[in-house]
């Protein structure tokens, strides 16, 4: 990062310290405020390498341990958030937070995860991931074959359709 680079860093970052904080609140419209301005903020800077040092040394983890939270639409605006981020920059170590975050919701019978919407959407996540860099799943392929094969004991068939696809292409 350049001097300019690190001085708008420092300006993002001053700005978005507080929203950082919220997502570890107890209340739960705090902690959606929060998201719901990272949703805005993350996406209109321009700046790649502002966004990009911000996510992976500062928002990372508490959106990870948003995946959870006890209230739906929070797990699916992070996994929305974490998906849009995906898509902007290249994947390196954060993919293994990610990994862990997911599989920890979905590696269990029943599901931590109860909702079949968040789910799919973070079997949608690991798909892009896996399109992304299919190499960062190695750490962690016994962990995420112990959770597909959990999955495709669910009932909804959608789920069972993509996790198929999803043994395919890793």
């Amino acid at each position: 990062m350049e001097a300019e680079d690190d001085l708008q860093f420092t300006e993002f970052l001053k700005r978005n310290k507080r929203n950082i904080n919220c997502l570890v609140d107890k209340e739960k419209n705090i902690r959606l405020k929060a998201l719901k301005e990272f949703n805005k903020d993350l996406f209109d800077e321009s700046n790649d390498a502002v966004i990009s040092k911000f996510w992976r040394n500062h928002l990372l983890k508490p959106l990870v341990l948003i995946y959870d939270d006890k209230v739906e639409k929070l797990r699916e605006l992070a996994i929305e958030i974490t998906s849009k981020l995906i898509d902007r920059f290249e994947l390196k170590d954060e993919a293994q937070v990610i990994i862990s975050g997911v599989v920890a919701r979905m590696d269990k019978i029943p599901f931590p995860e109860q909702s079949e919407e968040v789910r799919i959407e973070f079997l949608e996540l690991l798909q892009k991931m896996l399109e992304k860099n299919s190499y960062q799943f190695v750490p962690q392929l016994s962990d995420v074959t112990v959770m597909i094969s959990k999955i495709l004991l669910d009932l909804n068939p959608d789920m069972k359709n993509k996790a198929s696809n999803f043994c395919v292409s890793l």
